[in-house]
């Protein structure tokens, strides 16, 4: 997966985004809620804040076909899936189990490489 910065070289603040939950290779929804620096502070959707640096931010970019990891029925335990439908922030998942649901991207977290710091 080839790392893509903001449209305008910056990320902004209110901005919607795939943030990395140190030390996971895992990005998660949330809202750029502060910059100081070179750092931001994400508020993610499941209400956690974190400070992490510009590499730890990918652009929210979850749709049609896009493998994610579901919390089946909003539970605790993330499965594996792709995303097949998707209404807005409402996607559906059929699972690599079998299983399928509607959600939202609230739900799910993605795996992203980590972009070297030469790049």
């Amino acid at each position: 997966m080839e790392f893509r910065s903001p449209q305008n070289g910056r990320w902004s603040v209110g901005q919607r985004i795939l943030a990395q939950w140190y030390p996971e290779v895992f990005f998660y929804p949330g809202v750029i809620e502060a910059i100081d620096g070179e750092e931001y502070t994400v508020q993610f959707d499941d209400g956690d804040r974190a400070l992490v640096t510009a590499r730890q931010i990918m652009p929210l970019d979850i749709k049609v076909g896009s493998r994610i990891f579901g919390r089946w029925q909003n539970g605790e335990l993330y499965y594996p899936g792709r995303v097949d439908q998707q209404n807005g922030d409402k996607i559906h998942v059929r699972y690599e189990d079998g299983d399928e649901e509607w959600t939202t991207i609230s739900m799910v977290r993605v795996e992203r490489p980590i972009p070297r710091p030469d790049m």
